[in-house]
């Protein structure tokens, strides 16, 4: 409803489980690292608990975008169940043959043996229940025994719990202690601090496609208090604050509309203390008289002026995905569960935020950031087995330029250093810079070499470049050396921030909608007829019909399929259709 009204790609405050609005804060860094963890040692359980709407979920929803292919994962969002009903769901969600039948005997066989086939494909199951706190003490205690199926070596179920604190103490029974014993990696999520709300709110503004800052920094506070720091009750009150600014048709969010959001989503739609039936329509007259008589006209003048700013009254963002954002909350520092060894720093990395005035908008512009960091050794094992863990001694070192370097050699380009700006130096030979925050799948997805901001287990915060990522095995550039590594690895040091380089058409100045007249529209249906999308259309104009195949594209591609010929869309049919395009893999549908 109100997507268009304030320029978004799509709703984003929505409560449904989406990985890519992922706000990777401190506890959700170290609640997804548990997960890791506990995701690579196999047997056992792995719990995570929260209160409701701190985004269990969505964490892991994370995780499963980031384990290997060869994993075989059943997800139970309703463990309200028997014991014969959850061992049928789960036979349901493995694929796996089974009769109607009651006999508990008989769907633990037909699960054993699919576990045992599994093993000998060299492929890992994964049991993953949600809502884990509506699980009786008979069901959890079956739940235990399937963790008995295994070989001499390794345990062949991999079980991943996830509930409310309500689950903490129904596991803290006595009758529960055996299988309290098995829980390998455990995290409790807690809500965001204010400063964390801040980065939420914006983060999710920002993915969703939209411009400046939705809320001002007292705004931000408010909505923390009125929150409790609760993603999902967040999510809730800034999409009724949409609804309301658009319904009063202002894009300045003032704290009245903010307020009675917050209202309307607790159910309190009258102020505590308002009076009802004939004292209420008494009262009403009375104040009705009074504000025509004295200060209702200022009142309500006033009120409208202030909602009726320009829409690009807010600031512009001001984002880098390689500089610190002055408004974000300190970057965290990962929990020794998931580093399990820790090693000193010996040299302190900093990486300075943008001069005033370079903002950076619509992944187009100029970068400029500088980085003073130490030279650093990867300490990760040879087979990748273990977390990637940094040891920092003289010699190389990281930094932005070499990271850049990395980046344009992959385009065969070579980097002069005395160059202001990577990003400038990229539009004079015809490339553009697209700065992002997304996960590990939005990688691999864009398919594009990119140089990430990635952080070690002490916090020090260094750039890297992806030049290779064929799930699970990667390979980043440091410092103009190759360090192998995974998927895993990566998303335990990597802060959600990259930058890729894109070539635009000549004739690209923005994105493309229905209704457009100009060259671009030649250009985007001879690319849809290399891709089998549509034959050739001749004309300018942006049709329907060259709309619909746009969104067919769309949806191969893995994008929201919106019919808009935005820069992502550019991306995945260069990716298609330009050979000399620099790609991670070459798994393309």
């Amino acid at each position: 409803m109100y997507k268009n009204f304030f320029g978004l790609r799509e709703a984003p405050f929505t409560i449904a489980p989406d990985p890519r609005y992922l706000y990777l804060s401190e506890r959700h860094r170290e609640a997804l690292a548990h997960l890791l963890y506990g995701f690579k040692y196999e047997g056992g359980f792995v719990l995570l608990t929260g209160e409701v709407g701190t985004g269990k979920t969505t964490v892991c929803r994370c995780l499963l975008e980031q384990i290997p292919a060869e994993t075989d994962v059943a997800l139970i969002l309703n463990p309200c169940l028997t014991v014969t009903e959850l061992l049928a769901s789960i036979c349901q969600e493995f694929a796996i043959e089974a009769p109607p039948t009651d006999s508990v005997k008989l769907l633990v066989d037909r699960i054993n043996h699919f576990l045992l086939a599994c093993h000998q494909r060299g492929r890992k199951a994964v049991l993953v229940l949600d809502e884990a706190q509506n699980l009786s003490c008979e069901v959890l205690e079956q739940i235990r025994l399937l963790t008995n199926l295994e070989t001499n070596t390794r345990k062949l179920l991999q079980i991943i719990m996830l509930g409310q604190p309500e689950l903490l103490e129904k596991l803290a029974l006595p009758q529960m202690r055996q299988l309290a014993q098995r829980i390998t990696a455990r995290y409790h999520l807690g809500p965001l601090s204010e400063a964390e709300v801040k980065g939420y709110v914006r983060h999710r503004w920002t993915v969703a496609g939209g411009r400046g800052n939705l809320l001002t920094d007292r705004q931000l506070g408010r909505l923390y208090s009125l929150s409790k720091g609760i993603p999902r009750v967040i999510n809730v009150i800034c999409d009724r604050v949409l609804l309301g600014a658009y319904s009063q048709d202002v894009r300045q969010i003032s704290m009245a509309i903010l307020e009675q959001a917050a209202r309307e989503v607790k159910g309190k739609g009258r102020r505590k203390g308002t009076f009802s039936g004939k004292r209420a329509v008494l009262l009403g007259c009375v104040l009705i008289m009074v504000g025509i008589i004295g200060g209702g006209y200022f009142a309500w003048s006033q009120f409208f002026r202030n909602g009726s700013s320009p829409e690009n009254s807010s600031a512009p963002v001001t984002l880098s995905p390689l500089a610190t954002r002055q408004n974000d909350p300190p970057p965290a520092v990962l929990p020794p569960a998931a580093t399990m060894v820790s090693h000193a720093v010996g040299a302190v990395a900093t990486i300075e935020a943008p001069a005033a005035g370079e903002s950076i908008t619509d992944g187009d512009g100029s970068v400029i950031a500088s980085s003073e960091t130490g030279g650093m050794e990867n300490n990760a094992t040879s087979d990748n087995k273990e977390p990637m863990t940094w040891r920092w001694q003289e010699g190389a070192v990281p930094t932005l330029d070499n990271a850049f370097s990395d980046l344009f050699a992959r385009w065969r380009l070579s980097y002069p250093t005395s160059e202001p700006s990577p990003c400038q130096f990229a539009q004079k030979r015809g490339l553009r810079c697209l700065f992002k925050q997304g996960s590990l799948a939005d990688l691999y997805n864009t398919n594009r070499p990119a140089v990430l901001k990635m952080q070690s287990d002490d916090g020090v915060q260094f750039p890297a470049t992806l030049v290779q990522f064929d799930r699970p095995a990667a390979t980043l550039m440091i410092a103009g050396e190759a360090r192998q590594t995974t998927a895993e690895q990566i998303a335990l040091h990597w802060t959600g921030n990259y930058t890729v380089f894109w070539k635009p058409p000549s004739d690209f100045a923005g994105v493309v909608r229905p209704g457009y007249k100009g060259e671009m529209v030649p250009w985007l249906a001879k690319r849809l007829a290399e891709v089998g999308e549509t034959s050739e259309i001749s004309g300018s104009i942006y049709n329907r019909e060259l709309a619909l195949c746009v969104k067919k594209f769309q949806i191969k591609a893995g994008l929201v399929p919106d019919g808009i010929a935005g820069v992502q869309t550019i991306i995945q049919l260069n990716t298609r259709t330009d050979k000399d395009i620099p790609r991670l893999h070459d798994d393309i549908p």
